[in-house]
């Protein structure tokens, strides 16, 4: 997973690498690295994930980082990024069940993020749920989904997107493929193109999105 970042009023950008590794460029890393991309160089943090990283978004409005993979769901504040990085460390975690995608759409203003888990921070979401990007708290107006969802994107900040191995969404039957209207979070009721797993959802749909829309 990659995505890149640029600090506020400031010329020097980052790249945002996770994946499975332990070391990158010489130093220990537990899944996730930051990169300066004006001196190449590998920067001091260490978030010192537990296991893989499937997905990262980064909200460079609000210099905040959303990291999800098989330990659940991490969030960071980039603000000390260059100043202090050491003090980065997660405002909101989650760690009961995968994260396999998270979507920043950036004209709703919203955070969409999909995969295993249950109860997503306490608020009784179960493999999808959506964050306010202004509060960073969960809507309690998403759509219920009743199986795992593995990628999200959306269209011109119009309509979001997700596949996954799930029968429902909200009241409507949908064979793993979904559209929610934006802003409004409702289940898109005329759409419904129908789909039909050839092994499983994973080996179909599952791919990591950042908040561009680009699959990484």
């Amino acid at each position: 997973a990659l995505a890149s970042y640029r600090l506020p009023n400031s010329t020097t950008e980052y790249l945002i690498v996770g994946g499975r590794f332990t070391s990158i460029g010489g130093q220990t890393k537990g899944r996730l690295a930051v990169i300066n991309l004006s001196t190449n160089q590998v920067m001091a943090w260490d978030a010192n994930l537990p296991s893989t990283v499937q997905t990262i978004a980064v909200d460079k409005e609000r210099a905040i980082l959303h990291v999800g993979g098989d330990f659940g769901y991490y969030q960071y504040s980039l603000a000390n990024l260059a100043s202090n990085p050491s003090t980065i460390t997660p405002s909101q975690s989650h760690t009961n069940g995968r994260v396999f995608s998270i979507y920043l759409d950036r004209n709703s203003q919203q955070v969409f993020i999909g995969g295993t888990f249950s109860n997503f921070l306490n608020s009784g979401k179960q493999y999808f749920a959506i964050l306010d990007a202004n509060t960073q708290s969960v809507l309690p107006s998403s759509p219920n989904v009743n199986g795992v969802v593995y990628s999200i994107t959306s269209r011109l900040g119009s309509r979001a997107y997700l596949i996954g191995d799930f029968t429902t969404i909200g009241s409507y039957s949908r064979a793993g493929l979904a559209a929610i209207d934006l802003p409004s979070l409702s289940v898109s009721s005329l759409w419904n193109p129908g789909h039909s797993w050839t092994n499983n959802a994973a080996d179909a749909g599952q791919a990591t999105t950042n908040g561009d829309g680009d699959n990484l």
